[in-house]
């Protein structure tokens, strides 16, 4: 179902125990709200899921109340079934793999639609697939990949994700990006006139000239800030809220610096936020 939300306060007693339950598992939130909620209201969206669950934790007194207006609910827009792609201009080069790649990774490979030449590489469109496994990974601590999404969006968080602590070795630990920045694809006039020096041209992240898209990466077109955060590897997914309300299609991840390897390694990366309607 398509709509805003605003807030409704419940009675008393209703709001304490969808409160209790809230802090219960997840699975256990959405059957409380789906049973309850949509009783009372005639109104549920499960596609919210964990971000509306930790709104809700934040404020368990009101529960959201539908109405028309122009956006989704909040989903990953940077998943390869989404339609985000991997902007090879501006993402920096895969490291080559040392080692052989088995029977099974080959064929992997022709069913992500990757060239063959390119079959003993891990390309960076692994960090838009479902899975934490697969790493993509470059030389030396600073790099950066620019990610393109299906439809413009309002950022609300975003997220990356590394493998269980348990499965982790010194190596990739050392590998994990430590500093990041998050950019994303304006105009110069969409910016206020106090914020303009914060700007970078779309120039400095250019790897491959001849890959430019024109239409894309005009003279108007900046990047600018959206967030710096640390990422600690042993925490497993971590989640870092965004505060831009203009709507984007188009990102840089900056990787700063790893945790001191010679090479660094990205897993899963996730970009959540409302899709306005085309």
């Amino acid at each position: 179902m398509v709509g805003s939300y605003v807030s409704s306060p419940l009675p008393y007693p209703l709001r304490q125990s969808l409160a209790q339950s809230l802090f219960s598992t997840t699975q256990l939130v959405q059957q409380v709200l789906q049973a309850n909620i949509s009783a009372n209201y005639g109104v549920f969206s499960a596609s919210y899921g964990s971000l509306w669950v930790q709104r809700a934790v934040q404020s368990a007194s009101h529960v959201p109340v539908e109405i028309s207006a122009p956006f989704r609910a909040i989903v990953d827009v940077a998943q390869l079934n989404a339609g985000a792609v991997i902007i090879p201009a501006l993402t920096t080069p895969t490291a080559k793999s040392t080692t052989s790649p088995s029977f099974l990774h080959k064929l992997q490979t022709v069913w992500r639609g990757i060239d063959m030449s390119q079959v003993h590489y891990k390309p960076p469109l692994v960090i838009l697939e479902d899975s934490s496994t697969d790493c993509w990974e470059f030389e030396g601590s600073h790099g950066h990949v620019a990610i393109s999404f299906a439809d413009p969006v309002i950022l609300e968080t975003f997220s990356m994700e590394y493998p269980d602590e348990k499965v982790l070795s010194a190596e990739m630990l050392w590998q994990a990006p430590q500093a990041l920045h998050l950019w994303a694809l304006t105009s110069e006039e969409r910016v206020n006139m106090m914020d303009k020096d914060l700007l970078e041209p779309w120039q400095r992240f250019v790897v491959v000239e001849d890959l430019v898209n024109p239409s894309f990466f005009n003279s108007s077109a900046m990047f600018f800030p959206v967030a710096q955060f640390t990422f600690n590897p042993l925490n497993g997914r971590q989640n870092y809220t965004l505060h831009y309300s203009i709507p984007i299609s188009t990102i840089v991840l900056e990787i700063l610096n790893n945790w001191g390897d010679e090479t660094t390694c990205l897993h899963r990366v996730g970009v959540h936020g409302r899709i306005l309607h085309q």
